[in-house]
């Protein structure tokens, strides 16, 4: 199960991919105990430079707070968010069966296991030409990843992902990687020209998590899971 959101504005979706990115980075871990229904979450202590990020976070929220205070919006959801991610604040409860929350939520977003596209197609502007010329990014894939039997296995193409990923998703997950935290790989993009133009023309507003071809060994499998962020969409 995958949970997605909706509805976020654009300036406090850059606040809240930039936390996350330096979560991801920084590798936050949590303490979780007590019962499945009252489980808490608690960052482990804090390093210098963790407290001086988060000293920087509020210095640098309230000035995006007087421009919205100002517009007469509110910036709660994202000091909670904030609050949540620093573990000064519960988990939330999970918003359906299978879905296991992070420290990473936003309150207030629309979470389901799977969009529809065709039914949410205002949601999802660009859904509709990806799939159209997906045969574009499937011929790319077919032409660089896909070994013949003269030429050498592609496994150094890939790099493996992380063990939590593995623990969390079912094993044997390795990527090739065209965008990560925000950032394109020049080097990667340049062996899928046709499908980093075609994803640059459709202006789809990719996530922390990047664009990757991914795969699993033989025997592996996907396990139920879900991402822990409500406010990212796996496509």
């Amino acid at each position: 199960m995958t949970t997605a959101s909706t509805f976020l504005n654009p300036l406090s979706l850059l606040v809240v991919s930039a936390l996350a990115s330096y979560q991801t980075t920084h590798a936050f871990q949590s303490v979780q105990y007590g019962r499945a229904r009252s489980k808490l979450t608690a960052l482990n202590v804090l390093t210098p430079r963790q407290l001086q990020f988060w000293e920087d976070v509020d210095d640098g929220l309230d000035d995006v707070e007087k421009f919205y205070e100002a517009k007469g919006q509110s910036m709660e959801r994202i000091r909670t968010f904030c609050q949540r991610a620093r573990g000064d604040l519960p988990l939330p409860e999970p918003a359906a069966p299978g879905h296991q929350p992070s420290e990473e939520h936003i309150d207030g977003l629309t979470a389901k296991a799977f969009w529809d596209v065709s039914s949410n197609a205002e949601f999802f502007p660009w859904a509709e030409k990806l799939e159209e010329n997906a045969h574009i990014i499937a011929d790319e894939f077919k032409q660089q990843l896909l070994p013949t039997k003269e030429e050498a296995d592609d496994s150094a193409l890939f790099s493996g992902d992380s063990a939590w990923q593995s623990k969390v998703m079912g094993t044997g997950w390795s990527a090739f990687r065209l965008q990560r935290l925000g950032v394109w790989n020049v080097e990667n993009c340049a062996k899928f020209p046709k499908t980093y133009d075609l994803l640059k023309e459709l202006d789809i507003p990719l996530a922390v998590r990047g664009v990757c071809f991914a795969r699993q060994t033989p025997g592996s499998g996907v396990a139920p899971h879900t991402d822990g962020r409500n406010f990212i969409l796996t496509s």
